[in-house]
């Protein structure tokens, strides 16, 4: 008589093993996948609701405007109730753009008052709350070379065309 004692697994047994094994890993890998999209979705729908996307506000006052296509990289600088603004382009190109050089405006220069008009200034453009807003165009050119001042001067125009925009920030 032969004694044979087996140990180990069967075949039934390693094929069991396998199919639970590529059954949880199918499960995981759908929840992984699901979760990842919800993520995903998530972060889209935040982005969505920034209601401030796409303006450029001018955070000290509380307003913002609407770039118009051509003006990008606005910049301003806020000084009490005037606010002078250049773009990162100007700034780049030429120093006397930066916008923070005193005497000098790039794009234009906005003034906000409580009064509805005020002697030697231009209509106002808006008003929004309490305040009156007023543009200044710039006296001159913030650079010495022709191909800046060309850029200055369409940024000058976009900039008119954006400022059309204003309202109270979100």
């Amino acid at each position: 008589m032969s004694n044979r004692r087996q140990s180990g697994f069967g075949i039934i047994g390693i094929i069991a093993i396998i199919l639970v094994v590529g059954v949880l890993g199918f499960v995981g890998w759908r929840v992984f996948t699901a979760q990842s999209n919800n993520t995903g979705n998530n972060q889209t729908n935040n982005a969505q609701t920034d209601p401030n996307a796409g303006y450029v506000v001018i955070k000290e006052w509380g307003v913002r405007f609407k770039p118009v296509g051509g003006l990008n990289g606005v910049e301003y600088n806020v000084s009490g109730n005037a606010t002078t603004f250049t773009t990162q382009q100007l700034k780049r190109l030429d120093a006397n753009c930066s916008g923070q050089l005193s005497g000098v405006t790039v794009l234009g220069r906005i003034d906000r008052s409580t009064a509805a008009s005020v002697p030697h200034y231009p209509a106002s453009f808006a008003k929004v709350g309490d305040y009156y807003y007023y543009y200044h165009s710039p006296e001159a050119t913030c650079s010495d070379d022709a191909s800046v001042q060309a850029i200055e001067t369409a940024g000058i125009q976009y900039f008119k065309n954006s400022i059309a925009t204003f309202e109270v920030a979100q």
